[in-house]
């Protein structure tokens, strides 16, 4: 998680002048002493012994250190930080009539096994048309030889201006080998679950919308809120979906989102954060750096560990003019547009994110990575308690980042055991009876959209997660 659709502040550093960078003046200068090409005295040596033991004592520990920025992170070192835990409430327990959200009734409840997938491209209107952008675009993937109405999965994005796929290149931890598209791959997995999954561009992507969809003095974070809700209402008209079984699932910013949308949003079972914003904006974003900055300096990286804190210092500075007499709502401080305004509402609000999962109507499923420094692990260590008695699920997964990704596999994948327990939780999740006919609500059916659909084979085990094919937020 960073700076939401706002590039972080551009760095500038200026080579420093090296005292002492004018003694090579001297070369080829007239000889001391007047002995053309003879020795130099033996005292005229000394001023360049010194200038060897003056680069050999402070060109090594440069090197060193120099060295040190180059170095990956330690991942085993910082997987033993924390241990891995795994909280189910009680009542996931408890006999349940209905097949779970990911099952299929036969005899009994069996995992539901898509035999492929087809794809659609699809628009959807915007509530907030006011805004600059009319519709949003994005892919609507639909399971096959999965019989009735299916549960469907909205996907929200973390912070940055992403596309429907959410191609990610790593987080604050590691570089990923290649480019993930998360969404891609969660979207495949959610499939051959039995899921209808919807995943839109976002609408600060200006290379998806053009620039004309984003006006800075009057967006809102709130915006990404009402887009997925915008989203949901689609998927609720579309006549292949039991709009009765809809379900949120958020990365990162976006794990924070879907709290909000699942607390009110008719129709809405069951909401998922992945490595989700929990806290203040404000104080994620700064920590956050401070978390990555102690992290390299116990590699010796000091030179990153100080432009971390230089960064750090200009978020200081913009989250500093949100009170008193700073504050300036119209103006923009944090790049990308945003304004003071909304930074200041984003910060309030996210400050409520436990309360609101504490008080959601429906089950509720948090994951995080061991390895996972963009978001914070003792906030999460601590719902441990106050989750107590509710149904909210919390597994603190090893060797998980905040990509999702098991960061010790050969490849690039979703990590095997979030997708387990992922699977458990939507097996747990009863799915409410569709209503009678074709009609999914009092608005008229979606109309088919032009485009053409795209056939998929599905994984020949859907229900038992496999390593995801080689394809990192935010």
């Amino acid at each position: 998680m960073s700076a939401d659709d706002a590039p972080s502040p551009s760095e500038r550093t200026a080579e420093p002048t090296l005292p002492g960078a004018s003694l090579g003046a001297g070369v080829g200068a007239a000889p001391v002493g007047g002995v053309k090409g003879g020795p130099p005295p033996r005292s005229s040596r000394w001023p360049v012994v010194l200038l060897v033991l003056l680069v050999v004592l402070v060109g090594l520990p440069g090197l060193v250190l120099t060295a040190a920025s180059f170095r990956a992170t330690d991942l085993e070192r910082l997987n033993a930080e924390y241990a891995p835990f795994h909280q189910v409430p009680e009542v996931a327990k408890a006999p349940r009539e209905a097949c779970g959200l990911n099952q299929v009734k036969v005899t009994a409840c069996e995992a539901a096994r898509a035999t492929s997938r087809v794809t659609q491209e699809v628009r959807f209107p915007s509530s907030i048309a006011d805004k600059g952008l009319a519709e949003l675009s994005g892919t609507l993937t639909l399971p096959q030889g999965v019989e009735g109405l299916r549960p469907a999965v909205v996907l929200i994005h973390g912070s940055g201006p992403f596309t429907r796929q959410l191609e990610i290149g790593g987080d604050l931890v590691r570089k990923l080998p290649q480019p993930f598209a998360l969404f891609d791959e969660l979207t495949s997995w959610l499939s051959d679950q039995g899921f209808v999954v919807l995943a839109y561009d976002k609408r600060s992507c200006i290379r998806c919308y053009g620039s004309s969809s984003f006006d800075p003095q009057r967006f809102s974070f709130d915006d990404f809120e009402t887009d997925a809700r915008d989203a949901l209402r689609y998927l609720a008209k579309r006549p292949e979906v039991n709009r009765r079984a809809l379900v949120v699932l958020g990365v990162s910013k976006g794990g924070g989102t879907a709290v909000f949308v699942a607390k009110d949003e008719p129709g809405v079972v069951a909401a998922v954060s992945l490595s989700g914003l929990l806290e203040g904006f404000g104080k994620a974003l700064t920590e956050q750096l401070t978390r990555i900055a102690e992290v390299r300096k116990g590699q010796l990286d000091y030179f990153a560990s100080m432009n971390v804190y230089v960064q750090q210092k200009q978020y200081g500075k913009c989250l500093a003019q949100l009170e008193g007499d700073a504050y300036q709502p119209d103006a923009q401080c944090l790049g990308g547009g945003v304004t003071q305004r909304a930074l200041k509402e984003f910060d309030a609000k996210s400050q409520r994110t436990v309360d609101a999962l504490l008080a959601l109507p429906v089950p509720a499923f948090l994951s995080q990575g061991t390895l996972d420094r963009n978001v914070s692990p003792e906030l999460f260590m601590g719902l441990r308690e106050r989750a107590a008695g509710r149904d909210v699920e919390l597994h603190f997964i090893r060797g998980m980042d905040h990509s999702q990704t098991d960061a010790f596999a050969a490849q690039n994948q979703l990590h095997p055991e979030l997708l387990t327990r992922l699977a458990a939780f939507f097996a747990r999740v009863p799915t409410p009876p569709a209503p009678l006919g074709l009609l999914q609500s009092p608005h008229e059916p979606a109309p088919a959209e032009p485009a053409p659909a795209v056939s998929a084979p599905a994984a020949s085990a859907p229900d038992a997660p496999a390593p995801a094919p080689d394809a990192p937020a935010p």
